[in-house]
C-alpha cells in the first residue's frame, strides 16, 4: 500500500529549494542535507517527506528517484530540474524535456557557467575567451556541444514509442 501523498505548500516547497541549494553549495551531501532538514523543519509535510527521502538516498537511490518516489509532494518540472543538475560536472551540458501545461513539450537545456577566468584561450570550452567570442556571434565549440546535445535529445524523443507529439 502506497502512503498518502503528501502536499506541500509554496513556502515549504521555497524552503526545501533554498535549503537543497545551501547544502550544494556547502558541499553537503543530499542525505545530510535531508536529514537537516528533518532537525529544521517545524511543518510535519517537510519532516515526513525529508525523512523519506534521507531514507531512499540511504537505500542507494538517486536524489532524482528518490523525489520521484514521493510522487506528487514535488512537481515534475522541479524533479526534471533537479535531475538535470544531479552529477552535473564540469563541461557537461543537460538536456530536459518537460510537458507544458497544453500537453505540449519543452527543453530545458542547462548550460555550465564560466569555469575559468584567464583571458588566454584554454582547454576548458566553458571559460571567458569562449564568453567574449560567443557575445560577438563567433562559433564556438560550447555552442556545438549544446545544440549537438539538443539534438541528441530530440532524436531520443522520436525514437521512444508514442515520440514526436
Amino acid at each position: 500500500m502506497r502512503p498518502p501523498a503528501l502536499r506541500l505548500s509554496d513556502k515549504q516547497k521555497a524552503l526545501l529549494t533554498r535549503q537543497l541549494a545551501y547544502a550544494y553549495e556547502g558541499g553537503i551531501p543530499a542525505k545530510r542535507a535531508f536529514e537537516l532538514m528533518i532537525e529544521e523543519s517545524r511543518g510535519r509535510s517537510l519532516r515526513v517527506l525529508a525523512q523519506d527521502i534521507a531514507n531512499a538516498i540511504g537505500c542507494g537511490y538517486s536524489l532524482e528517484e528518490a523525489l520521484r518516489a514521493r510522487g506528487g509532494a514535488l512537481d515534475g518540472f522541479f524533479v526534471d530540474l533537479v535531475a538535470a543538475g544531479e552529477g552535473l560536472d564540469g563541461g557537461r551540458v543537460r538536456v530536459v524535456e518537460t510537458t507544458r501545461g497544453d500537453g505540449g513539450s519543452a527543453w530545458v537545456v542547462i548550460i555550465p557557467g564560466t569555469q575559468e577566468w584567464s583571458p588566454r584561450p584554454g582547454s576548458n570550452p566553458f571559460d571567458l575567451t569562449t564568453d567574449v567570442r560567443a557575445l560577438t556571434g563567433d562559433a564556438t565549440i560550447a555552442a556545438a556541444g549544446v545544440s549537438a546535445a539538443l539534438a541528441r535529445a530530440r532524436a531520443r524523443r522520436v525514437a521512444r514509442p508514442g515520440g514526436a507529439r
